[in-house]
């Protein structure tokens, strides 16, 4: 398994240049993907096909990815932390911006 860092970089460089491109994908989709027995990269994948890959994550890898998101989303005011309320794309980055951090301070 790779360090949780190149992991989340890649997936926000994959959702940073989705945002480039003018895609969008409101807060709600977002969260509705993270919610119990969902799962946020193959909601990425079905809603924006060739424009992202994720090819790079295997099943168990999508499976923890999805796990810390879902955490997040239980627990963190992404609006008061993140400053991130409308874009489900920028709350993916910030989740992404969150996980590098906590790596770094263990």
């Amino acid at each position: 398994m790779r360090s949780p860092s190149p992991r989340y970089t890649f997936l926000g460089f994959q959702v940073l240049a989705l945002m480039d491109q003018g895609e969008q994908w409101s807060y709600d989709e977002a969260m509705d993907a993270l919610e119990d027995g969902g799962n946020v990269l193959g909601a990425l994948d079905e809603r924006f096909g060739s424009a992202i890959d994720l090819s790079l994550y295997g099943q168990e890898e999508r499976i923890e990815i999805h796990e810390h998101f879902a955490g997040l989303a239980n627990a963190v005011d992404s609006r008061r932390k993140f400053g991130v309320e409308n874009s489900g794309l920028a709350l993916i980055v910030a989740y992404c911006f969150e996980l590098i951090q906590r790596e770094l301070r263990e």
